[in-house]
């Protein structure tokens, strides 16, 4: 099976999709608004926001409630901006982009009262979010997994995702040279901000994992072991949670095109 057809979050709207499993996103927006706020404003005060249109690329999974939040907040923030510089708020364009296995239908729903809410009707920057976690050796997928399938399986089965260090992500950029860099900022965020009481400890955790790993073990294992699987999973990070704090590693990078 091709990779186009399995890299995808859990789409519906089901206990274990993506829609219903988006915390860590939703804190990690929050988190990063006084930066987006920031660098648009730094756009207004240099007198390069269009009066045409300002387009807003979603690269991330757009399959949840967070992605027109995202969307709202910008629009929200240039509004604002522009009546602080005497501009008319210009017309905005959003792109969602996202694989064909995750269901846009959700979204869809969503508009209506997106465009109910939407009461104010953005050059050359780009804003990224990017996760990076660092998990403890102890958290291996394979540990979970050992006496439900064949070690070979195991040992060719591969998550295909890379996250960059700080510096890392400022050589790439150098290197490329299409953008130079604008501003950059990196903070943490903890695996278990789902999981706020003990008793419940890596529940929640685990199902956001599910929601973003499913298709590809299902595609690589079959769908007999998916249950199981994530029992452990949850077993063991119970355990590892109890004990030590994991976080996910957060960059957030403004972008200038040269």
């Amino acid at each position: 099976m091709a990779l186009v057809d399995i890299l995808h979050m859990n789409s519906g709207s089901g206990d274990a999709s993506f829609a219903n499993n988006s915390l860590l996103v939703k804190i990690v927006m929050l988190k990063t608004a006084p930066f987006l706020k920031r660098t648009i404003k730094g756009m207004a005060n240099k007198d390069i926001l269009s009066d045409h249109c300002f387009m807003i690329a979603d690269l991330g999974c757009s399959s949840g409630m967070n992605t027109l939040s995202l969307a709202s907040n910008i629009i929200d923030i240039v509004h604002e901006m522009c009546q602080e510089n005497n501009r008319k708020t210009p017309q905005f364009q959003v792109c969602l982009n996202d694989l064909f296995g995750n269901n846009f239908n959700n979204v869809f729903k969503l508009l209506p009262n997106f465009y109910k809410t939407l009461r104010k009707c953005k050059e050359n920057k780009l804003v990224l979010v990017l996760f990076q976690l660092f998990p403890d050796p102890s958290m291996e997928d394979s540990s979970p997994m050992k006496g439900l399938v064949q070690g070979s399986d195991i040992n060719s089965f591969n998550l295909p995702v890379y996250f960059p260090h700080g510096d890392e992500l400022k050589r790439i950029i150098e290197e490329d040279g299409s953008f130079s860099l604008d501003d950059m900022d990196i903070f943490e965020v903890d695996w278990d901000q789902h999981d706020i009481e003990c008793n419940n400890r890596g529940k929640k955790t685990t199902k956001s994992k599910r929601a973003i790993t499913e298709p590809l073990f299902t595609s690589h294992f079959g769908n007999s072991i998916t249950d199981m699987l994530f029992k452990k999973f949850e077993k063991k990070l119970a355990e590892h949670l109890a004990t030590k704090k994991t976080k996910h590693l957060c960059v957030v990078i403004s972008l200038k095109k040269k």
